[in-house]
């Protein structure tokens, strides 16, 4: 609580400070051109924003946007869904839930000599109609202040959601197709950029949940060959609708909160114009309050390779150990015995005990971004980290992958498809009350959108988006009520979007 209560302060006091000056840009992955000259050194400035530095939170832009202007640019959407499986019932039988929605964004871009400013908004509601009516509120928002000079740049970056379901898949917003089709900015909603460790997106989880992420980063070129990344960040996940109760692994519907603290650092070295490699060193702590669930250290080592195309491809891969450290309680026979089971129901036979523990796993991550043409753009992403467990879990081993490719095929006519899977192994044992004692569970989508130009400012889109989440039947406890389980949605929308021209600030 104290830590939340810091974390909280110090994100008030930095809005405070730097929002009223607004400097942003359309980008967080894209650099002023306008920093201010040092007395010596090379200019690292369009390196930065061409080939940023593989151990950093920034990525090489293959549109331009709207150059170096400032400008606010809001967006509007309407729609329409039919979603068999709203709740996200173990059942077989159909409910039918119609969803109304009502969003809108706004992309704040406002570029200074040496400390530009960059905000990505999108904010509504989602009204749900059917057995179990209810509405919504849904806000996400990114926003990045950054601090240049001649050879480097600190950066202050915050990334915020307050939706009714996690993130992976867009489900808040109608499925991965009406987001994309909606022509909405990426408001927040984590994607392949940057470290996987900084990042706290749920997979899978319905319910009302508020997550942020605070990261501030240091850059520094030692020549125009090599630099150096500094990176700290804290993070933490809330589901606002669990009972109030100290053992949610025994409430059915509850799920785990968590906090994340991270510190890394990075040393990067361009090889040649378009290849560059990256050593980079993790530490991060995952606490679990009010869980009874325990905690884990993470130390991670990963060796980076990347090979860039200014503005036509991007491809990056990385992997190497991490070395976890385990603290959970447990029951124990006598007092002498440990039985590996959780602390449930403890008495003189079975004490309870901390029972510390570490082992050796891996880390790995690989993207390929590919604007193949003036109309085709392709998104292959992979990642295997520790993530903080989505609430199923203390802790998950998590696998993610993710493949879009969007077409237009004609003048007014944009198709996209995009399918993503994720796959999610506790490493505590104690297991959330939603998860009933599975040991693993998978969650994947995918989607197919079309996108209809009506005029200047107006569009209609239409989407499909299948999604399926199921408890693996292995590994469970014996008491476990999730062993197997699974559901599937069925998400069927039709929406029109309102796109008015930017307003220049400058």
């Amino acid at each position: 609580m104290n830590r939340l209560a810091i974390q909280i302060g110090l994100m008030l006091l930095w809005m405070a400070t730097f929002v009223p000056c607004a400097c942003a840009q359309a980008s967080s992955d894209q650099n002023s051109s306008g920093a201010a000259p040092a007395a010596t050194g090379a200019d690292t400035t369009a390196q930065m924003s061409e080939n940023p530095p593989l151990s950093g939170l920034d990525q090489p832009t293959f549109e331009p946007g709207y150059g170096t202007r400032s400008y606010l640019a809001p967006k509007a959407e309407l729609s329409e869904a039919l979603d068999s499986n709203g709740a996200g019932n173990f059942s077989s039988n159909t409910n039918i839930t119609e969803t109304t929605r009502a969003l809108g964004s706004l992309d704040l871009q406002k570029l200074w000599r040496m400390h530009p400013f960059d905000l990505d908004y999108i904010g509504g509601v989602d009204w749900y109609t059917g057995a179990n009516s209810r509405v919504y509120q849904l806000h996400s928002l990114a926003a990045t202040q950054r601090f240049q000079w001649r050879t480097g740049q600190f950066a202050l970056r915050d990334s915020f959601s307050y939706l009714p379901e996690g993130a992976f898949g867009f489900g808040s917003f109608g499925g991965a197709g009406a987001f994309g089709g909606g022509a909405l900015g990426g408001g927040g909603i984590p994607g392949s950029a940057g470290p996987p460790s900084f990042s706290n997106v749920s997979f899978g989880t319905i319910g009302s949940q508020v997550a942020n992420m605070g990261i501030a980063d240091v850059t520094q070129y030692l020549n125009p060959r090599s630099s150096v990344v500094l990176s700290g960040a804290y993070g933490f996940t809330d589901f606002l609708n669990n009972p109030k109760t100290s053992l949610c692994s025994l409430k059915t519907g509850c799920f785990f909160n968590s906090q994340e603290a991270i510190a890394q650092a990075g040393y990067n070295y361009q090889i040649s114009r378009h290849n560059q490699v990256a050593l980079v060193y993790a530490y991060e702590e995952l606490h679990f309050p009010a869980a009874s669930a325990g905690s884990l250290n993470v130390n991670m080592w990963q060796l980076q390779y990347g090979h860039r195309i200014s503005g036509k491809s991007d491809f990056a891969l990385g992997g190497g150990p991490e070395w976890v450290h385990r603290s959970q309680s447990e029951e124990e026979l006598l007092g002498v015995i440990p039985t590996g089971l959780p602390c449930l129901n403890t008495n003189a036979l079975l004490p309870c005990v901390v029972i510390k523990s570490s082992f050796i796993t891996g880390s790995a991550q690989a993207s390929f971004r590919y604007h193949i043409s003036a109309r085709s753009n392709l998104v292959l992403s992979y990642m295997r980290y520790i993530s903080p467990g989505s609430g199923f879990f203390g802790g998950a081993n998590t696998d993610i992958a993710r493949f879009a490719i969007s077409h237009s095929l004609a003048r007014n006519w944009t198709m996209t498809v995009d399918t993503g899977y994720s796959s999610n192994s506790r490493l505590l044992g104690v297991t959330s009350g939603a998860a009933a004692g599975a040991s693993k569970y998978h969650y994947w989508y995918a989607g197919i959108d079309a996108h209809r130009q009506l005029g200047r400012y107006f569009a209609a889109f239409a989407s499909y988006q299948y999604n399926a989440f199921a408890f693996s039947s292995k590994g469970c406890t014996a008491t476990s009520a999730a062993c197997g389980q699974s559901y599937g949605r069925n998400i069927l929308l039709l929406g029109l979007n309102w796109t008015p021209q930017p307003i220049r600030l400058d």
